[in-house]
């Protein structure tokens, strides 16, 4: 029982050591989306960034997003409906495009 203890304990302090640690201007990287809105958050040149969105009706959008320079970052997005369900998924007839930019730090 005491190793037990001791490895969540150890499990636990990993993690805190290894998250982010900072917050406000000094955090190393920013929140682009806050629950289910978006941010001013932007990613730094060269970082990429996958996520997926969960949407009512069973559908579901797939988001690919690449820091192209300092404060502009590009992304595709992709998905359909009922993916997640019974009823035969129906595919979106187009791509989405997301391009962000930021003019004041």
């Amino acid at each position: 029982m005491q190793k037990v203890i001791l490895f969540c304990i150890c499990l636990l302090y990993s993690s805190i050591s290894f998250s982010q640690g900072t917050a406000g201007e000094s955090a190393k990287f920013e929140n682009r989306m806050l629950i289910d809105m978006p941010t001013a958050g932007i990613l730094e040149k060269g970082f990429v960034g996958a996520t997926s969105d969960v949407l009512p009706g069973g559908a579901l959008v797939a988001i690919l997003e690449v820091g192209v320079f300092d404060n502009i970052s590009f992304g595709i997005s992709y998905g359909g409906s009922n993916i997640i369900g019974a009823a035969s998924p129906g595919w979106y007839k187009y791509p989405g495009i997301n391009f962000r930019f930021r003019l004041f730090n």
